[in-house]
C-alpha cells in the first residue's frame, strides 16, 4: 500500500504468487470508492509500485531479475493509463505533482535531482532540500508505535488488553492514540500458533472495536494498521482491505 502525500488516495499492489500476476487498485479515501480495480500492465510479474500523487502512478520494472538494483521506471497517467515518462537510468524515490525526485548514478555517487515529466528538464537537489521533500511524503499517515515484549511499554499495554479481553498478549504489540481513541494490535496463542487482534477503545473506556486480523501465524507483523484522513486502514487475513471511519 502506498498513499499520496495528501493521503487522499491509497494505491494497492496485489500480487498473485501462483499465477505470477500483479494487479493494481486505487482507492479514493475521501469518496470511499475504487478509482482503479484489477489494472494490469504488459509486464505481468517483475513490476511494482514506487509512488503516486493521485494523478500519476510511478512503477518500477526489474530489468535483471538477478539484480534488484537494475530498474526501469515509468510514470503512468491514472485517468488515461498511458505512459507519460520513462527512464532506465533515473532512479525514482518520490513524486511531487509534475516532478519526480530521484537520482542518477555516477561512479559510486548518487546525484539527486528533480526531473520534470513534461519536458524532461532537471534541477539539482541539495541534501537539505531532499530531506525536506521526503519528510513531506505521506505526512498525513500515522503508523502505530511497535513494542516488542522486551520493551517496558509492552507490559503496560499488555495489562490494558488483559483487562478488556481476558486474554494474554505475547511477543509484541502496536499502539496508537488518535483523537479520543486508543488503538492496539496484539497477538495471542491460539491453536498452537499466533492470532492477531485489533482493539479500539475510547478515552472513556468504552469498547469501540475488537476484530481478528489474522490467524495461524508463526511471527508477529509490523505496521498492521495505520490511520489517515480520519480513517483506520487495515488488511485482514492478507486478502481483505478494511477502512473504518474514525
Amino acid at each position: 500500500m502506498i498513499a499520496d502525500p495528501r493521503a487522499h488516495y491509497l494505491l494497492l499492489e496485489i500480487r498473485q504468487e501462483i499465477r505470477h500476476q500483479v494487479s493494481f487498485a486505487l482507492l479514493d479515501l475521501k469518496e470511499d470508492h475504487l478509482v482503479w480495480k484489477e489494472v494490469t500492465f504488459e509486464e505481468p510479474w517483475w513490476i511494482g509500485a514506487t509512488a503516486t500523487d493521485g494523478k500519476t502512478l510511478v512503477l518500477h520494472i526489474f530489468e535483471d531479475t538477478q539484480n534488484p538494483e537494475a530498474k526501469r521506471f515509468i510514470a503512468v497517467d491514472i485517468k488515461s493509463r498511458k505512459t507519460i515518462w520513462q527512464s532506465a537510468t533515473f532512479q525514482v524515490i518520490a513524486i511531487r505533482e509534475e516532478w519526480l525526485l530521484g537520482y542518477e548514478k555516477q561512479d559510486d555517487q548518487r546525484l539527486y535531482q528533480l526531473v520534470s515529466m513534461k519536458d524532461q528538464s532537471s534541477t539539482a537537489v541539495s541534501e537539505e532540500e531532499r530531506e525536506r521533500l521526503l519528510e513531506a511524503e505521506n505526512k498525513n499517515l500515522r503508523f502505530p508505535f511497535h513494542y516488542t515484549e522486551t520493551h517496558p511499554y509492552f507490559d503496560t499495554v499488555k495489562q490494558f488488553i488483559i483487562q478488556y479481553t481476558h486474554t494474554t498478549p505475547v511477543r509484541g504489540c502496536e499502539y496508537l492514540e488518535q483523537q479520543d481513541l486508543i488503538l492496539m494490535s496484539y497477538y495471542i496463542h491460539e491453536s498452537q500458533a499466533l492470532a492477531n487482534y485489533l482493539l479500539v477503545i475510547d478515552q472513556e473506556g468504552r469498547l469501540c472495536l475488537q476484530e481478528k486480523l489474522d490467524q495461524a501465524l508463526t511471527q508477529i507483523g509490523l505496521g498492521t494498521f495505520f490511520t489517515t484522513d480520519d480513517h483506520l486502514v487495515l488488511i485482514k487475513e492478507k486478502s481483505q482491505l478494511i477502512s473504518y471511519a474514525l
